[in-house]
């Protein structure tokens, strides 16, 4: 995945501060879900790193920390070879590209609009 694409679509810092909550809430849903479509287009699943951050990104969004879900994004597209030599631990089941859309879904509806 080309990850200077992905941060290239997003606001600066400073403009996504002022922007309202719903906005925000669209920014951040926009982005999981174009990394989700990435990592189908590779035609594969999302691995222990990519799901568990990603999953993080979900719940960050839903408590409406906006921002901390856009870092979890851009966790998200760590190259392997730039990852912590220790990965997140293997959870009891794997996630898969359907149960992230799911949870993005579940966590967009979940913030307020107000």
């Amino acid at each position: 995945m080309d990850r200077e694409m992905f941060r290239a679509r997003l606001p600066a810092s400073d403009a996504f501060g002022r922007l309202p909550l719903a906005t925000k809430c669209d920014v951040v849903s926009e982005q999981i879900r174009l990394i989700i479509s990435a990592i189908e287009q590779e035609r594969r699943e999302p691995d222990v790193w990519e799901a568990h951050s990603l999953g993080h990104a979900c719940d960050s969004m839903a408590i409406g920390f906006f921002s901390l879900a856009l870092t979890e994004c851009d966790v998200a597209l760590t190259p392997a070879a730039e990852r912590a030599d220790s990965p997140p631990r293997e959870p009891a089941s794997r996630v898969t590209l359907n149960d992230l859309r799911r949870r993005e879904a579940q966590a967009y509806q979940s913030v307020p609009r107000n």
